[in-house]
């Protein structure tokens, strides 16, 4: 009964997500390594490093993936321009604004695993809200690229110039379909580690800022139902001071209940691929920040792989999953 039920509310229903945070929520994972077909596979999250060649393989096109595209230039005012637009998902085309030059536009984030697993599962409209920009701090005491910290020039942006926009063109494009909101990702913390923030600290801005972007959602979307928020722990430098920050994202985890946690430590970074792993682009030595180094001219640096952010969506998968099913 339940199960029919679903099916035929779903026919009213769109679904919206928000992803947010810094780099690798941006994502620095190169599409042209999604051609390894032993480990790109529905599926990695739970089964690397197992490799699987018979497994479904994700695309960069999924089916019924929409994303809000404004462009991908931070800096030549698309952020603050009203000029977005819901286009079909094409991972390494239009999935973020944070690289302009066009040789580094061809990565994405975790945004394609979870997109996917959320269509095949519902067999409906999926809509990401993205904002990763490189480099960006939490906390307004820290050094920090521009346009600025989250707390509070980023937060503000996410919510007018992404959010609220995408939510207008969403309700235009979609106005016989009720939006249900399925949750948020945060991928963000590595810039705060560097300038050893405390945990207290970090947590205490992390409410601030989940605050002000829960109380900017219900009001936009006049929403009742409850929601997650999902935080990524760090697994870029692996050193004491992103321990420190993991150790905040546990206590938020603890301490709210409709936070949690996804640990992606077991995941490699694009400098911990194998050879294996790496083909069809030749892995190189670890540059510093994004210098083009490889065939694809990305940077085989900290930032996570393929298979990295693959595992990211589809554990954020497993927490988002059962809001599909809310009435």
């Amino acid at each position: 009964m339940l199960g029919n039920r679903f099916r035929a509310d779903t026919t009213t229903k769109v679904y919206l997500l928000l992803s947010i945070g810094q780099s690798q929520c941006s994502g620095r994972a190169e599409t042209a390594r999604l051609a390894n077909t032993n480990f790109n596979y529905k599926g990695i999250a739970a089964g690397y490093p197992t490799h699987r060649v018979a497994q479904a393989q994700y695309t960069t096109t999924p089916s019924n993936v929409y994303i809000y595209n404004k462009g991908n230039d931070k800096t030549n005012g698309n952020i603050e321009a009203d000029n977005g637009a819901w286009q079909a998902y094409t991972a390494g085309s239009n999935d973020h604004i944070d690289l302009a030059a066009a040789p580094l536009f061809v990565n994405f984030g975790p945004e394609l695993s979870l997109s996917t697993q959320l269509s095949d599962a519902t067999g409906k409209a999926i809509y990401v809200a993205k904002f990763g920009v490189g480099g960006t701090a939490l906390t307004n005491n820290t050094t920090t690229t521009d346009p600025g910290c989250w707390n509070y020039t980023l937060r503000y942006q996410a919510v007018e110039y992404i959010l609220k926009r995408a939510v207008r063109d969403l309700r235009t494009a979609q106005p016989t379909k009720r939006i249900v909101f399925l949750g948020v990702l945060w991928m963000q913390g590595e810039q705060d580690a560097t300038t050893a923030q405390t945990a207290a600290t970090y947590e205490a801005e992390f409410n601030s800022l989940k605050r002000y972007v829960d109380n900017s959602i219900k009001e936009t979307l006049n929403l009742r139902q409850p929601y997650p928020w999902i935080l990524a722990k760090l697994s870029f430098n692996q050193d004491a001071a992103e321990t420190v920050i993991n150790t905040a994202i546990t206590s938020i985890d603890t301490n709210n209940s409709d936070c949690y946690s996804i640990d992606l430590s077991s995941y490699p970074r694009k400098y911990d691929l194998t050879t294996t792993e790496a083909t069809p682009v030749a892995k190189v030595a670890i540059t510093t920040g994004n210098t083009p180094t490889n065939s694809v001219n990305g940077a085989d640096n900290y930032h996570g792989s393929y298979i990295y952010q693959l595992a990211a969506g589809e554990l954020t998968y497993n927490i988002m999953s059962p809001y599909l099913f809310l009435p």
